[in-house]
């Protein structure tokens, strides 16, 4: 698909998950004889460390973090599968954007149905998510990865276009 400037969009919601998808295409990059414009995409990487992020820079790859987990699933990840301090990690987008990564925010029904975490419409629990960090019983997971109602919205808008190469029909507005 590298050698072919065919876009890559993974699925890898764990650390572990993120370490394979790393690997793999850093072999890729490694491997390859050509120069491409293949764009690598981790979708969800919900649980991606610090260290992981400064590969993602290293090798070019963007994301697009499951924001509405935070609301919907982020009192089970706290106090069930992830433990305080990796729930309060989950969807680090202040640290992308401290990386200048671009990401996107996402939904992913029927995970979380669309227009159930907050009784909002979806696209506002997908921001709000992401700037609010609020789980269903309001605990902040991770105050300090939270990011501004703009750096949300440029998320699904300019970055999303970007991401799905649209970026000079969509994403932003402009005079004419």
């Amino acid at each position: 698909m590298h050698e072919n400037d065919f876009d890559v969009l993974t699925h890898a919601n764990g650390d572990g998950a993120v370490d394979m998808v790393l690997e793999a295409v850093r072999y890729v990059r490694e491997q390859s004889k050509k120069k491409t414009n293949t764009r690598f995409v981790i979708i969800h990487a919900q649980t991606v460390r610090e260290d992981q992020l400064d590969s993602i820079v290293e090798l070019g790859i963007s994301i697009s973090f499951f924001s509405p987990h935070i609301c919907y699933w982020g009192d089970d990840h706290f106090k069930i599968f992830l433990g305080p301090g990796r729930a309060n990690r989950i969807n680090p987008a202040r640290s992308a954007l401290k990386r200048n990564i671009t990401f996107t925010l996402h939904n992913d029904s029927p995970i979380i149905p669309m227009g159930k975490a907050m009784g909002k419409n979806t696209y506002i629990e997908i921001l709000d998510s992401a700037i609010k960090r609020k789980t269903m019983a309001g605990r902040v997971l991770g105050e300090e990865q939270k990011i501004s109602p703009y750096e949300a919205l440029k998320a699904v808008t300019v970055n999303g276009a970007w991401q799905s190469r649209e970026q000079d029909t969509k994403g932003s507005i402009k005079v004419g």
